[in-house]
């Protein structure tokens, strides 16, 4: 069967990439439901900043992303069963040098804290169980990476 010649594909993620007006913009690599996206949204919700999230499921989207928009803050998911995440963040470090990179796991096994920072992470958090706890990495992370932002 033939496809009707007025069908048209789905534009590519570059070309639907818009710069938007939030005075924060976090850059989230993790897969759906993940450590780094479950924090990313909460941490969205608690920030006392407009926020817009940019998800990547992927390293090649989330190399689009970082060279067609201005990120202030990445988060990088990591599961002790696939740490490959944090292999991108030597690339961030070198072409973006000043952008902070948070790595965010359930259960973050010791060598891959360890090689998160080797690879230039600035923080390496796991994600915690209480809401309270949480509130008070929010804080952390705002007084440390977003307050100079706003």
């Amino acid at each position: 069967m033939m496809a009707h010649p007025n069908n048209t594909r789905p534009q590519s993620m570059v070309h639907t990439l818009q710069p938007v007006s939030c005075p924060v913009q976090l850059l989230v690599i993790d897969r759906c439901n993940g450590a780094a996206d479950i924090f990313a949204d909460t941490l969205s919700r608690l920030l006392p900043l407009d926020v817009t999230l940019y998800s990547a499921r992927d390293q090649a989207s989330a190399i689009e992303i970082m060279d067609q928009l201005e990120v202030h803050l990445v988060i990088i998911g990591i599961e002790h069963d696939a740490p490959d995440n944090i292999a991108l963040a030597p690339y961030i470090c070198n072409s973006h040098d000043v952008v902070p990179i948070l790595v965010v796991g359930h259960q973050i096994h010791h060598r891959s804290r360890a090689r998160a920072y080797e690879f230039g992470a600035d923080e390496v958090i796991t994600l915690p169980r209480r809401a309270h706890e949480m509130k008070m990495i929010v804080e952390q992370i705002t007084q440390a990476y977003l307050e100079a932002i706003h």
